[in-house]
């Protein structure tokens, strides 16, 4: 373990590390319950009194929510019991000697630490201490995202570069111990995708969760059902199938009705968040198309016209590589935006590949309103 003598030893080690700890790097577990392959742990961020030093939120504090249990890496951790400062790694060893993510040697410097990094976040946040992180995911992680610069509504660049991970997690039992990270976390809960996201929260508001950790478990799920199918010759259970509908309108809503856009209407955070919370008021487990078309409005017409007046060649909004938009409404619990160009190419991507595959037919309607 590194003393006081040898930090400077340790930091110049650390800083070799092919990671950007000036940008920061993002890590969260994606965690399903051993038992029941639809329903994922989350543990619920407390209400930061702590204004953020983000201009982009105005500097407010990080809301309340739930998500994904996980946090930023940090090159060193500070161990009250032993009055230390020590890396990842270091915990890990002391936590759990001869643990597989230190002695595998397939796994470089850098990744072995995002794993241990995003292990000891999920189990100090959520008292799961058994838990194991699959490697056998090619590339290890089931996302990996570097945000690219953003332009504010003021054109004023902000600089990029903040590293978004997540982890396939695989908890080996329930048994569960104390919170350690108790001043960020105040509790854990188990979320069936099978049951009405809605639904869930009608006996927690005004709690609700965040809208990426929506996208991002959904996102994880689908990876890991695509790879498990692919490398297992026996029964698969198709969770994609089980997942209720009010959990896919982060996505979509309304594809194959004639009223909405071709391939639906995708709704912002800011609706995304507008319907979740009307939803809940009104303990609705599920919204139907004629309540999507009263609460979209003015939005969803303009959406529809839009898409009639572009020409079949496809365009795309103007906007460079590097530099790219914050989507409107949007958090996570780390206060770091989910950009379009995220939402597009990561988790949209996979969703819309595993839409295709199995709603084949399921395109815009032909039937035209009665006149």
């Amino acid at each position: 373990m590194a003393r006081l003598y040898d930090y400077r030893s340790v930091q110049k080690k650390l800083w070799q590390l092919k990671l950007n700890w000036r940008r920061g790097l993002t890590v969260q577990v994606l965690a399903p319950h051993p038992y029941n392959s639809t329903s994922f742990r989350w543990v619920y961020n407390k209400l930061e009194t702590k204004r953020t030093k983000l201009a982009r939120y105005d500097y407010r504090p990080k809301p309340a929510g739930w998500g994904n249990g996980g946090g930023g890496l940090e090159r060193l951790v500070y161990i009250l019991e032993l009055d230390m400062y020590l890396t990842e790694l270091q915990i890990l060893a002391m936590r759990h000697p001869d643990h597989l993510i230190l002695t595998d040697n397939s796994l470089s410097r850098e990744v072995k630490t995002v794993l241990a990094g995003g292990r000891r976040e999920f189990t100090d946040e959520s008292g799961f201490r058994d838990i194991e992180i699959r490697t056998d995911y090619p590339g290890v992680y089931l996302f990996d995202y570097v945000y690219p610069d953003w332009a504010d509504a003021n054109g004023i660049i902000h600089p990029g570069g903040h590293r978004k991970i997540t982890l396939w997690g695989k908890l080996t039992s329930l048994r569960e111990d104390r919170i350690i990270e108790s001043n960020e976390i105040e509790k854990t809960g188990w979320f069936d995708l099978a049951d009405s996201l809605p639904g869930q929260f009608f006996d927690r508001a005004p709690e609700r969760p965040y809208f990426s950790h929506v996208l991002s478990t959904l996102g994880g799920m689908l990876r890991a059902y695509r790879h498990e199918r692919s490398v297992t010759d026996g029964f698969v259970p198709n969770i994609p199938k089980r997942v209720h509908p009010s959990w896919w309108y982060v996505y979509q809503v309304g594809r194959g009705d004639w009223r909405f856009p071709a391939k639906g209407y995708k709704p912002s955070p800011g609706q995304w968040y507008g319907l979740f919370e009307t939803m809940v008021k009104n303990r609705m487990e599920e919204a139907d198309n004629d309540f999507l078309v009263k609460f979209l409005g003015r939005d969803l017409v303009n959406s529809v016209r839009l898409e009639e007046e572009q020409s079949e060649e496809e365009t795309s909004p103007a906007r460079t590589q590097e530099v790219v938009k914050a989507i409107e409404g949007s958090e996570d619990s780390d206060r770091i935006p989910i950009l379009e160009e995220m939402w597009q190419k990561e988790y949209e991507a996979e969703y819309l590949r595993w839409y295709e595959e199995n709603h084949p037919s399921n395109l815009r309607a032909t039937k035209t309103p009665a006149a």
